[in-house]
């Protein structure tokens, strides 16, 4: 079982609702059939009054506390699942509302990243899944399987698989293998976001959050305390900032101004997902995250 010490994903239709198994690996030497990335300015926003009227405030149940002695603020999900950094799922015995000696520190959510034995991840829907979602889910897993090494495969009796349900209105995965069952839910129908949450699953990080981002990212003071924006200084990096990642999240406004600014010209940015659904499409794997698990694996 391979274990990696905390990387960061940058270089990184639809099969049988039954089964995203790809029987033939792809020769990973072929070419293959990604779109032409998305440019820069492309995926700048325009910082007007309507555009931001366009933002819905979430509407998210939040829960200060400590994972250690560090001070932290989590998601709490209906089923009351814990969420770091909005969409990575962490056990809940790791939070506490008093900071505790000696107790595991945040860091642990990323110190020790498992990987999938094999690269053979294994998913189980539950019964309740509605069969859209189903659908997005077995594209995602099409897209990493034609891409990459990995092969997503229907759960019979293996130990270690991933519970594929939804959560109220939250996309989430735990980050890696955790051993034994493991939640992913997802609610958007967006191929694009299973696609990101897979890229969880199977031990990616945030872009926006990788050692080097306050070379192009600036993070309003306001919230860069918080997890989702944390810059994470011992990140292993594959390749150059990637603003094509499938791992990056885009600029939301906070107050008169943005949570993130795209450091060389002080602009708001979108990320892929977003920017391909308002093309009635959805996000892939950039080539560097490609490359990542690819190497990972």
């Amino acid at each position: 079982m391979k274990k990696v010490t905390f990387f960061f994903a940058l270089v990184v239709m639809t099969l049988s609702l039954q089964n995203c198994q790809n029987e033939n690996v792809n020769d990973l030497s072929a070419d293959v059939d990604l779109r032409p990335e998305v440019s820069e300015e492309a995926l700048e926003i325009q910082d007007t009054a309507a555009y931001r009227l366009s933002f819905t405030p979430e509407d998210a149940i939040l829960k200060n506390g400590f994972i250690g002695k560090e001070p932290v603020t989590v998601k709490v999900t209906p089923s009351g699942q814990l969420l770091l950094e909005n969409d990575i799922a962490i056990p809940n015995e790791w939070f506490s509302e008093q900071p505790q000696e000696g107790a595991i520190d945040r860091a642990a959510s990323t110190s020790g990243i498992y990987l999938w034995s094999g690269a053979k991840v294994y998913y189980k829907f539950d019964a309740s899944f509605p069969t859209n979602l189903r659908n997005s889910f077995t594209a995602a897993c099409q897209k990493w399987n034609q891409y990459t090494g990995i092969q997503f495969i229907v759960r019979t009796n293996q130990p270690n698989y991933i519970r594929v349900f939804k959560d109220g209105n939250n996309n989430y995965s735990v980050l890696g293998r955790a051993g034994g069952v493991q939640n992913l839910s997802l609610y958007d129908a967006n191929i694009g976001v299973a696609i990101h949450e897979l890229g969880h699953a199977l031990g990616l990080i945030h872009e926006h959050q990788r050692s080097d981002r306050n070379s192009k990212i600036w993070v309003n003071p306001s919230v860069a305390s918080q997890s989702n924006f944390q810059r994470y200084t011992n990140s292993y990096n594959y390749t150059a900032f990637d603003w094509n990642s499938i791992m990056l999240y885009a600029s939301s406004p906070v107050g008169n101004s943005w949570n993130m600014l795209k450091l060389s010209n002080n602009q708001p940015f979108n990320n892929t997902i977003e920017y391909w659904r308002s093309q009635g499409s959805y996000a892939l794997p950039s080539s560097n995250d490609i490359y990542a698990i690819n190497y990972m694996y």
